[in-house]
């Protein structure tokens, strides 16, 4: 089996087509994959439910000392080629096998899950970033993303925010090396300050949103006062999943053994009900790593 030009379509919720340019892009990486047999998926599961199960065999999502050693060592990595590549996070393409369509799959690209990130970043920084005039990115991590739109948008002014000040000082020295101007500012999802920001300005978190637990309502406050054009999150979301599927309540046990982020989507509906928010995208991907579905889409503007 191999993905094709209308799976990426439906994996990014895309209603027309894809534009000619990401189209080209598909044709650059080997999408081929053997979908597990049923044998395979149960042996999988059960190593799943074996390290949910263990009490110490699983962490919640990482703090500053651990964030700082992450970064610290993409440093180092970067430090040896100099380029954008070297700073795609870690933890892309480490938990396999992946996750496609409710079923684990085996693909004979060791980077098959780096490559779709790369598809989708350029799909929706495509789609909804390029009449933005600044763009900020909150949990920036390596500034990989924010490196990729200077790429792709050379004119943007863009932010990069993160509570770890070893993210920052890598994305200064990558912006220095690459030639790529990048403003940073160290700032905690956690322990949110004001927003100062250009109205025809963009949010973006990838893979940011989800460290916060519980604890992300006082920065969506800020958010809402901010009043950026547009806010994007590219994040796992529990409510997205069926409980009664077997497959998915292990991603759901995961998300939870984590403690990641919850209740966003009841949160935005709220806001939406209520005149305080326009939602223009929600998409859940249907593709992820071992554990989770990763590359969920929520695309919304607040007003009022």
């Amino acid at each position: 089996m191999q993905l094709q030009i209308a799976d990426f379509a439906r994996l990014f919720g895309v209603n027309p087509a894809l534009s000619p340019c990401i189209q080209k892009s598909i044709d650059n990486y080997d999408w081929t994959y053997r979908r597990m047999n049923e044998e395979e998926g149960q042996d999988i599961m059960r190593e799943i439910t074996v390290y949910l199960d263990n009490p110490d065999g699983i962490a919640p999502a990482g703090g500053l000392k651990h964030w700082n050693l992450v970064w610290d060592e993409l440093a180092e990595k970067f430090r040896i080629n100099g380029k954008i590549l070297d700073l795609i996070p870690p933890y892309i393409d480490r938990h396999r096998p992946h996750r496609l369509d409710g079923h684990f799959i085996k693909d004979t690209d060791k980077h098959f899950e780096r490559h779709f990130y790369l598809l989708l970043q350029h799909w929706l920084f495509e789609t909804y970033l390029k009449d933005i005039n600044t763009i900020y990115e909150f949990g920036c991590g390596s500034g990989f993303n924010l490196f990729t739109l200077a790429h792709m948008y050379p004119e943007k002014p863009l932010v990069g925010l993160d509570f770890s000040e070893k993210a920052l000082l890598l994305v200064d020295e990558a912006s220095k090396v690459l030639g790529m101007p990048v403003e940073t500012h160290v700032y905690d999802l956690l322990e949110p300050g004001h927003l100062t920001v250009d109205k025809n300005s963009a949010f973006l978190t990838i893979g940011a949103m989800e460290q916060t637990g519980k604890g992300w309502f006082p920065f969506m406050d800020e958010v809402r006062v901010a009043r950026p054009r547009l806010v994007i999150h590219v994040e796992p979301i529990l409510e997205w999943y069926d409980p009664l599927n077997p497959f998915d309540e292990l991603a759901i046990r995961y998300h939870q053994r984590r403690k990641y982020w919850t209740g966003f989507p009841p949160y935005l509906n709220d806001l939406t009900r209520r005149g305080f928010a326009d939602v223009i995208k929600t998409n859940r991907s249907y593709f992820g790593s071992r554990f989770l579905d990763a590359y969920s889409i929520i695309v919304w503007r607040p007003k009022g």
